[in-house]
């Protein structure tokens, strides 16, 4: 047996221990994922909040409306499109 193998089985609640630090983790790391991009200049992110666009110019940490709820509600539609997850075209002047 190695090392690891005899200390998990002499202390049982590690492996509970650590399978809930990982069960509780992942799912913060997934949301984040998607909420926050860093601009292609460096100096930038990006940031959904209420379902609307921000760019946040830094070292100012100043935000800037990039896209509007008004901007992702269809005509004839009272309510804008849910954002979960956003991308930029290759030129950067895309929202997709």
């Amino acid at each position: 047996m190695f090392e690891t193998e005899v200390f998990l089985k002499s202390k049982p609640w590690i492996k509970v221990f650590i399978l809930s630090f990982v069960i509780l983790l992942l799912p913060l790391a997934a949301s984040s994922q998607s909420d926050e991009k860093w601009g292609v200049d460096g100096n930038s992110y990006y940031r959904l909040e209420k379902n609307e666009l921000f760019q946040y110019l830094l070292p100012a940490d100043k935000p800037v409306l990039v896209l509007s709820k008004e901007q992702l509600t269809p005509a004839g539609i009272a309510t804008p499109l849910l954002v979960n997850y956003f991308s930029f075209s290759e030129d950067q002047k895309k929202v997709l």
